[in-house]
């Protein structure tokens, strides 16, 4: 019988490492190592995904996919913030680039 609860208890694990890990969205995966390193102290995970959606939707799906994976090799805090701030700069850039051009038209 302990056999049986062990197997059942290891097989559970296995299952929510699995829904955990691998089954997570982009933004769930950002979001937590954004809690481990930073301490999640500023910013709920609701408040994290959320902000996710709305900065594809400002700042375009290339430059949240380039946080991302800067994000995700991260070691620090800091490093993960400089991460989403440098992409949200290079979007900054992009836009104005167009403002120029559209000045100068």
């Amino acid at each position: 019988m302990k056999k049986l609860l062990v197997v059942l208890v290891l097989a559970g694990l296995a299952v929510v490492v699995y829904a955990k890990v691998f089954r997570s969205t982009p933004a769930q995966k950002m979001c937590t190592k954004l809690d481990d390193l930073c301490g999640g102290e500023k910013i709920t995970p609701a408040e994290c995904r959320d902000g996710y959606a709305e900065a594809k939707k400002v700042f375009g799906e290339e430059a949240v996919d380039r946080a991302v994976s800067c994000v995700a090799d991260s070691n620090s805090c800091m490093e993960a913030v400089g991460c989403v701030m440098g992409a949200g700069m290079k979007s900054f850039e992009q836009m104005q680039r167009g403002f120029e051009r559209g000045m100068g038209k």
